[in-house]
C-alpha cells in the first residue's frame, strides 16, 4: 500500500507547516491560489506542493492530486484540511482502515468549541 496524504491549502499556510511536523507519509501540499504562495524552508523529502496560479476550490484541487497519485503509483489518497481542523493522529487509524474498504470517511466532532476563524 502506497499512501498520499493530500492538503488543500488556501490562506491557512501558518497552519499547515504546523500540520506537516505530524504526517510522516508522503504529503502532496495544494496551494489552491495562496495570496502568499506557500513555501516551507526545510522541505522534507515526503513533501510536494504543487501551485494553482488562482484559487479554484477544494474539490479541483482533490482532482489534482488523484491525477497526481495515478501518475506516482499511489494506492490510497487521504485528505486532510490544511487549517487543522483534522486531527492527524487519526491518519494511522484511516489507513488502517482502508484495507478493508474501498471509501473511508471520518466526520468531525462539532460538539466541540472551535475558534469561528475555523
Amino acid at each position: 500500500m502506497k499512501t498520499l496524504v493530500v492538503i488543500p491549502n488556501y490562506n491557512h499556510s501558518t497552519y499547515c507547516r504546523k500540520l506537516l511536523k505530524n504526517i510522516y507519509y508522503d504529503i502532496l501540499v495544494i496551494d489552491d491560489g495562496c495570496n502568499t504562495p506557500f513555501e516551507v524552508k526545510d522541505k522534507a523529502k515526503n513533501l510536494t506542493i504543487y501551485r494553482n496560479a488562482h484559487n479554484k476550490g477544494k474539490g479541483f484541487c482533490i482532482k489534482v492530486s488523484s491525477v497526481y497519485a495515478i501518475k506516482n503509483n499511489y494506492t490510497h489518497i487521504l485528505t486532510i484540511d490544511a487549517d487543522m481542523q483534522h486531527d492527524p493522529t487519526y491518519i494511522d487509524k484511516f489507513i488502517e482502515k482502508s484495507k478493508n474498504n474501498i471509501f473511508v470517511y471520518g466526520k468531525r466532532n462539532f460538539s466541540v468549541n472551535m475558534p469561528k476563524s475555523r
